[in-house]
C-alpha cells in the first residue's frame, strides 16, 4: 500500500470511530516496512491486542486525537537499522490520546516518542524495555504519565524542552526507571528528593536538595529549569546522556558528584547565573563540564555567567570543559587530565582561569575561538600536545583573540618552556623566566614561572556555600527569594551565601 510517498507493509486506517482488535494475532514484516498501523488524522480509533513486529514505526499517530492504543506488543526489527527513526509508538501533533498497557521493546531509536506539541495524552501502565530511548517527551507539554515501567534501554527517559512551558507535565512517582521512582516536581520548595529516585526533574522550584542518588542510563538524569537556591551533591551518575543539566537557574551548588561515561555532558548549563560547580569527579564524558548556549542535547539559550567552577577532576573527556557564550566566570584549581583537549573556549569573555592544572591533554590544554579578554595565570601546563600547548584561532576567526596570560608579576608554568627557550634564565628572586612565552603574536605570557605553581588552600570545615533548607514541606507557593551574592575575582575568593560567608585564602609562601 502506498500513501504520502511512504510504502506500507501494514495497515493504514482510513476511517474514524472503529475498533481494531488483533485478538493476539501478529502483524509482521520481513523487510523493515515503514509503518505497522498508521492512524494519521484519525479520531476515536481503538487498536488493541495486536502483536506488531519488525516495522520502522509500529504505530504512528499524526494530527490524531481521541484514539486508544491498548494491550499491544510492539517489537522493533533487528539489524543495522533502516533509514528513518525506528520507533515503537510515535505521536506527533496529536492530542487527547491514550496509550495504555502496551509492551514496547527492541526499537533502535525510541520506544514511545511524543513530540511536536502533542498535549493532553495519557501514557499509562506500559512496559518499555530494550530500546534506544525508552520514553521521550520532546517539546510537548501537559501530558500525563502513570505507572510506566521503563528499564533496560540505552537511555530510559528523555525530556526535551526549550522553555518552562514545554517542561510542564503531569508525572508522578508511580512511573519507574530501572525499578526506581521518577521524581518530577513543579513549584515545590523546601524539599529533599527521595534517595531512591531514578530520574529527577525540577521546574520552578526553590531550596531543594538532591543527594545520594545512583542513576544510570538516563538521558538527562538530574535536570532543573527555573530553579533556585538548591543543592545537588554526592550523586553517582553513569552511562547517561547528561549527568546533571541546569537551564535558567540561579544559586545552585553542584558538588561532590561523580559523572562517568555520559554521552553528552557530565555537568551542563544553559543561561544560568551564580552556579557553584565544585569538587566533582567527571570521567569519560563527551563534555566534562559544559557552560554553553547550546549543546547537542539541548538548545535555546545563552551561556552562563558569574559561575565558580572550582576544584573538579575532569579526565578522559572530549573536551574537559566546553565554554560557549559564557562570561564573567571563575575557573580555579581544576585538574584537566588526559582529555582530547582541556578546555574549548568559544565566544566567551572576561573569564578568569587561575590555579588549574592541565596534564597530557592530547589536543592541547586550550582551544580558543572568538574569545577575548579572558585571563590566565598561575596555571600549570604540563605535557599537553602542541608546541604552545594552546591553540588560538581555532575556528573561523578573522583576527587574533587577545587574552591576558599573567597578572603583571607572574604568569603560568609551561613544561616545555626550556625546550623552546634553552638560553632563558631565571630573574633573581622572582621565580620567573627572563623570556616571555609566546602563544601567538598577541597572546604572550610575559612572566612564565620557573617551577609549577603550588596550589595550597586553607580549607575550612565547610568549604562550599551550602544552602541549608528550611524544615521540609511541600508547597506550590515559593518563599521570598533570599539574596545570594557570588563575587568572581582573583584569589582570595569570597563567596557569600544564605547566612554563610566562606573565604578561600591561598597561603603565603
Amino acid at each position: 500500500m502506498k500513501s504520502r510517498g511512504y510504502t506500507y507493509s501494514g495497515i493504514q486506517v482510513l476511517k474514524d470511530n472503529i475498533v481494531i482488535d488483533g485478538a493476539h494475532h501478529s502483524l509482521n514484516t520481513q523487510d523493515s516496512g515503514n509503518i505497522g498501523i498508521d492512524l494519521s488524522e484519525r479520531t476515536n480509533v481503538m487498536v488493541k491486542n495486536l502483536i506488531i513486529r519488525g516495522f520502522k514505526q509500529g504505530i504512528f499517530l499524526e494530527a490524531s486525537s481521541g484514539n486508544i492504543i491498548i494491550r499491544n506488543e510492539i517489537i522493533g526489527f533487528k539489524g543495522d537499522g533502516p533509514y528513518g527513526v525506528p520507533t515503537g509508538i510515535w505521536v506527533s501533533l496529536s492530542n487527547n490520546n491514550r496509550i495504555e498497557s502496551n509492551n514496547v521493546t527492541s526499537n533502535i531509536d525510541f520506544g514511545i516518542l511524543v513530540q511536536a506539541g502533542s498535549a493532553n495524552n495519557i501514557i499509562a501502565d506500559n512496559t518499555i524495555m530494550g530500546n534506544g530511548v525508552g520514553l521521550a517527551l520532546d517539546y510537548c507539554p501537559n501530558n500525563i504519565l502513570r505507572n510506566n515501567r521503563i528499564s533496560g534501554n540505552e537511555h530510559n527517559f528523555k525530556l526535551g524542552y526549550n522553555t518552562f512551558e514545554q517542561f510542564i507535565q503531569d508525572i508522578d512517582n508511580s512511573n519507574t526507571v530501572e525499578g526506581k521512582p521518577v521524581c518530577y516536581l513543579i513549584d515545590h520548595y523546601n524539599v529533599t528528593v527521595p534517595c531512591d529516585a531514578g530520574f529527577v526533574a525540577l521546574g520552578n522550584c526553590t531550596n531543594v536538595t538532591v543527594e545520594k542518588l545512583t542513576i544510570s542510563h538516563g538521558y538527562d538524569s538530574i535536570t532543573l529549569i527555573n530553579t533556585n537556591n538548591s543543592i545537588i551533591t554526592n550523586n553517582y551518575i553513569a552511562n547517561c546522556g547528561n549527568g546533571i543539566f541546569l537551564k535558567y537557574c540561579q544559586n545552585i551548588t553542584v558538588t561532590k558528584n561523580i559523572a562517568r561515561g555520559n554521552s553528552n555532558s557530565g555537568i551542563g548549563t544553559i543561561a544560568c547565573d551564580k552556579i557553584v560547580i565544585a569538587e566533582n569527579s567527571i570521567d569519560q564524558c563527551n563534555f566534562g563540564i559544559s557552560p554553553a548556549g547550546q549543546t547537542s542535547y539541548h538548545s535555546g539559550g545563552s551561556g552562563s555567567t558569574n559561575m565558580i567552577i572550582f576544584r573538579n577532576n575532569i579526565t578522559n573527556c572530549n573536551p574537559g570543559m566546553y565554554f560557549s557564550l559564557s562570561s564573567n566566570n571563575l575557573i580555579s584549581q581544576n585538574l584537566f587530565k588526559g582529555n582530547a583537549y582541556g578546555v574549548n573556549l568559544v565566544a566567551s569573555s572576561a573569564n578568569n582561569f587561575t590555579e588549574n592544572t592541565f596534564i597530557g591533554n592530547s589536543g592541547g590544554a586550550l582551544r580558543i575561538s572568538d574569545a577575548y579578554n579572558n585571563t590566565f595565570f598561575h596555571n600549570n601546563f604540563v605535557d599537553n600536545e602542541l608546541d604552545s600547548q594552546v591553540l588560538t584561532q581555532w575556528y573561523c576567526v578573522s583576527a587574533y583573540e587577545t587574552n591576558t596570560w599573567d597578572n603583571g608579576r607572574e604568569g603560568n608554568y609551561w613544561s616545555n618552556f626550556e625546550d623552546r627557550y634553552p638560553n632563558a634564565s631565571e630573574i633573581s628572586g622572582t621565580k620567573t623566566w627572563n623570556t616571555a612565552f609566546y602563544i601567538d603574536d598577541v597572546n604572550i605570557d610575559h612572566y612564565p614561572l620557573v617551577n609549577p605553581h603550588e596550589i595550597c588552600i586553607d580549607k575550612p570545615d565547610s568549604p562550599l556555600p551550602l544552602i541549608s533548607p528550611s524544615p521540609k514541606q511541600s508547597s506550590s507557593k515559593p518563599p521570598p527569594t533570599a539574596l545570594v551574592l557570588v563575587t568572581v575575582s582573583a584569589t582570595p575568593i569570597a563567596i557569600a551565601g544564605i547566612g554563610l560567608i566562606v573565604y578561600f585564602r591561598r597561603r603565603k609562601h
